[in-house]
């Protein structure tokens, strides 16, 4: 491909995901209004909450109006535009040149099917339904037609804006395909930190942001739509090493769907993805782009991982990275609406190819990548897609564990975490966490080879975690 397709064409490639898994096409022409509170979004974390909420809908809304006072832009990521407003406009457009994407002032609510708002921002009183949003910290907060508590924030963490952008993009997919109102949330706060749901507006205590957050040497398979999406929020963090990306795919147009990371133009132009992500974090770590696979990759004889990031399952590539015995592993992935968030210390939890739900979790876990094979169904059984939304959250919590790393008495949650956005997030079973049960019958978890794992391990950042001298 080397021109971009029409609107037929680009729209089919692009949206087949999302329309294997929605009843209908209602979203795609939905009219949406972003509005801001101009001192949310004078701060850092509005501005976060803002960029990562118009990215997410330009992935899957063709029609959005951004209504922002005159602030100044992010400096923080890419491209460069005198106003917020403006910037948020040439983003969704590098997405989709396609969209109909623009600033306006004093719109009329009453035109729009859905507004979305940062803060408390004026509206016209009976403009609904109107999803507002704010973050802060380790802390995500989403309201549906109430004014929403604001999140205090003692420092620059995008984490928690970054969550509420998720979470409220998912409100709005919800409100674009008339869900049933039992599915809608009405209000949720969203601690991202310990991985908990409340209905109260309360705010759990969390450590501030660490920084620098020195990681050492962390591999990424698989540079999809989670893995991108994690790339992209790291670059909000002050992270500090060496990212090993190893991916083997172009990007194509189906891509751009799930990424907040690739463009139009990576996919015109089938740039690798290891090489478009290495491109965006240059500046930000050390990148060590491998494009191909995981074989050929450990055939190159790499420099040793500290952190483990398993984000692919082609050819097999889980198994064969536990084959390797790995250092700690976190690990994410979709299921259609489903996100799971997976930590692995070795020889201390189930490895991740034991890690099985449990009975009230049961749950769709095909992660939505590359090709989808004949009879729309991926190697787990679930149907190979995700929706925008769940793939954004599931590479925002991929960072998120990331920076917890260094802090003191790391983990703060059980091994494994799921959420189900398209649920009433306060609703139960919408978020859970679980210690996985573990396979007897598991070649790599069995306790008579703990020394083989330790051994492979040695010298690693986060040995510590394993009980290593005790």
């Amino acid at each position: 491909m080397t021109t971009l397709p029409p609107p037929d064409e680009f729209y089919a490639a692009r949206d087949d995901r999302t329309n294997r898994l929605s009843d209908g096409t209602d979203y795609r022409d939905t009219a949406i209004l972003v509005t801001g509170e101009r001192d949310v979004l004078s701060t850092y974390a509005g501005r976060v909450a803002a960029r990562t909420t118009l990215n997410l809908l330009s992935r899957f809304a063709r029609n959005v109006d951004v209504d922002f006072p005159p602030v100044p832009s992010d400096d923080e990521l890419a491209p460069a535009a005198p106003t917020l407003a403006e910037q948020c406009v040439e983003q969704m457009r590098a997405a989709d040149p396609h969209g109909r994407f623009s600033c306006t002032r004093a719109p009329d609510p009453s035109a729009y099917d859905c507004i979305v708002a940062v803060g408390n921002a004026d509206l016209q009183a009976g403009a609904t339904p109107v999803i507002r949003l704010d973050g802060g910290g380790w802390l995500a907060r989403v309201v549906r037609d109430e004014p929403v508590e604001p999140v205090s924030s003692r420092d620059e963490n995008p984490v928690g804006p970054a969550v509420a952008a998720c979470l409220g993009g998912a409100e709005v997919f919800k409100t674009a395909v008339g869900a049933a109102e039992s599915a809608l949330t009405e209000a949720v706060t969203y601690d991202a930190f310990h991985h908990e749901a409340h209905e109260a507006c309360v705010e759990p205590t969390t450590p501030d942001l660490p920084s620098p957050i020195d990681l050492g040497t962390v591999r990424m398979v698989g540079v999809g739509s989670v893995g991108s999406a994690a790339a992209y929020f790291l670059k909000r963090l002050p992270v500090e090493g060496t990212l090993q990306l190893v991916d083997f795919d172009p990007v194509e147009l189906v891509n751009l769907n799930r990424s907040p990371l690739f463009t139009a133009d990576h996919a015109i132009e089938s740039a690798s993805k290891v090489e478009a992500t290495a491109e965006f974090l240059a500046d930000h770590m050390d990148i060590h782009p491998f494009e191909g696979d995981y074989d050929a990759f450990t055939a190159s004889n790499p420099e040793a991982a500290d952190v483990v990031l398993p984000l692919a399952n082609e050819r097999g590539v889980r198994r064969s990275i536990q084959h390797d015995r790995p250092p700690l592993m976190v690990h994410a992935s979709t299921g259609q609406s489903d996100v799971f968030i997976r930590r692995n210390i070795p020889l201390k939890e189930p490895c991740l190819l034991c890690h099985f739900p449990p009975d009230t979790a049961e749950t769709d876990a095909a992660c939505a990548a590359g090709e989808a094979p004949a009879g729309d169904s991926a190697e787990d059984g679930g149907p190979d897609a995700a929706f925008p939304f769940a793939s954004f959250l599931a590479g925002c919590f991929v960072a998120a564990e990331l920076a917890k790393l260094p802090l003191d008495n790391y983990p703060f949650a059980k091994p494994v975490a799921l959420v189900r956005t398209l649920t009433d997030l306060d609703g139960i079973g919408a978020v859970m966490q679980y210690i996985p049960g573990g396979d007897d019958e598991c070649p790599f978890c069995p306790e008579e080879y703990p020394k083989v794992h330790r051994d492979a391990i040695e010298g690693t950042r986060f040995e510590h975690l394993t009980g290593s001298g005790e």
